[in-house]
């Protein structure tokens, strides 16, 4: 998907009515849903599909697609496309913080859960390995056609790095998660990233053995002079016996 196929469904999302794909959906294919909004302490009415506009007249494939598979991004994508000259910290004078926060409000909770069924579902793409458990780390990327496939590839070829931890939870201990539909090029930008940040990890731990090296030769020099002041103390007082 290109960015100006994104920026159209976007804006299309943005719309209290998207139109959809067809261009013809209106406020007739929607519903609306009264809740309760605890943070303002309101009630709130909310536009939702209707059986004639599932998933905003788009798919939860392309929604997958638009990369912006979590709140967060989807914020900086908005902040970036609209107010990136703007002042959008609370309480800024003239500040588009609300706006934002709407938008951004509006925009994830149309697309959280195409994003959730479609990682839930897996798909041919890439996915990103993480070695699974508390603290497990990023193994890489591969690219394959489902999620039991990644774990699977992924179990064997991490297999002398996996520990009991990993695995106390059941599985193999590794957890894949599609984070693109794209193709193997995809695969191979992202791991180019992923290199460069266990190269660095590697020079900086090279670095600190070093530094630790160095310091165990100055505490044995300074234990050897001690020892050998101690032996002259102890002579001496032998001598003056």
């Amino acid at each position: 998907m290109n960015k100006a196929q994104r920026d159209k469904i976007v804006d299309d999302l943005l719309l209290r009515y998207p139109r959809g794909k067809t261009r013809k959906l209106t406020k007739a294919n929607y519903e609306i849903d009264s809740n309760y909004d605890y943070d303002r302490s309101v009630y709130v009415s909310t536009v939702i599909c209707g059986a004639t506009s599932e998933c905003w007249g788009w798919s939860k494939e392309m929604l997958f697609d638009l990369g912006l598979h979590s709140q967060n991004a989807a914020e900086k994508y908005l902040k970036k496309r609209f107010y990136e000259d703007a002042v959008t910290n609370r309480g800024g004078y003239g500040s588009k913080r609300a706006t934002l926060t709407r938008k951004t409000r509006r925009l994830w909770g149309r697309i959280d859960s195409s994003i959730r069924a479609i990682k839930q579902e897996g798909a041919a793409g890439v996915y990103r390995i993480s070695a699974a458990g508390y603290g497990g780390g990023g193994l890489g990327h591969i690219a394959t056609s489902s999620k039991d496939k990644a774990e699977n590839i992924a179990a064997v070829m991490f297999a002398h790095v996996l520990t009991e931890g990993n695995r106390r939870y059941g599985g193999n201990g590794v957890t894949a998660e599609l984070i693109s539909r794209a193709n193997i090029e995809k695969a191979v930008a992202k791991n180019a990233s992923f290199f460069k940040k266990i190269e660095d990890n590697i020079e900086s731990q090279q670095t600190r053995i070093k530094d630790i090296e160095e310091s165990i030769v100055k505490e044995q020099l300074k234990l050897a002079a001690m020892m050998s002041l101690q032996d002259q103390l102890i002579e001496a007082s032998t001598s003056e016996d």
